[in-house]
């Protein structure tokens, strides 16, 4: 619960997505607000528009995945989606890192080594180190590590797209439900 409210009970009167792609249906649920994180591996999507109509968070979600097999959504923290494949990459475990007032940016790459996983950070905030923050991780995988750092830096979500060995790991601002 977030303020009383559980966000995956949340009613959306018209859900619409460019098409029925992960990375489109997560873009148009943080448009409407909903901090969601997520994976996907670009192909050609030449779907056509996906509109819903009268459904809860959960029920789109539940939807988007019977439309996308292969993937999966949870809810790892409350107010916090993420809509992932099965099994990928975030699967890997990483280092573990106790760290203190670092850049986010510099820990990913310094201290995880995403980029021995075939990420690459897309750099749309111009700031190498990026904000800080404390994490310690200990046996996790790189998803939930994903998860450790946008939980301190809410309302920022992480998302990735690309192909094995070319993946792009971005960040985002989720504005608040308009």
């Amino acid at each position: 619960m977030t303020n009383g409210f559980d966000l995956l009970k949340r009613r959306i009167d018209r859900f619409e997505a460019k098409n029925d792609s992960i990375s489109e249906c997560a873009n148009s649920l943080r448009a409407l607000g909903v901090r969601i994180c997520s994976f996907e591996n670009l192909g050609i999507n030449q779907s056509p528009p996906l509109v819903l109509s009268d459904m809860t968070i959960a029920q789109i979600l539940d939807r988007i995945i019977e439309i996308n097999p292969g993937y999966r959504w949870d809810e790892p923290t409350i107010g916090l989606i993420n809509i992932v494949p099965n099994k990928s990459v975030l699967d890997s475990p990483v280092l573990n890192a106790v760290v203190s007032s670092k850049g986010a940016w510099r820990l990913l790459e310094d201290d995880l080594h995403i980029g021995t996983l075939g990420i690459f950070l897309f750099e749309e905030f111009g700031d190498p180190d990026g904000p800080t923050v404390d994490i310690s991780l200990q046996h996790v995988d790189l998803r939930s590590a994903l998860n450790a750092i946008v939980a301190q830096l809410e309302p920022m979500v992480w998302h990735i797209v690309g192909q094995p060995k070319a993946y792009y790991l971005s960040f985002t601002i989720v504005s608040a439900t308009p």
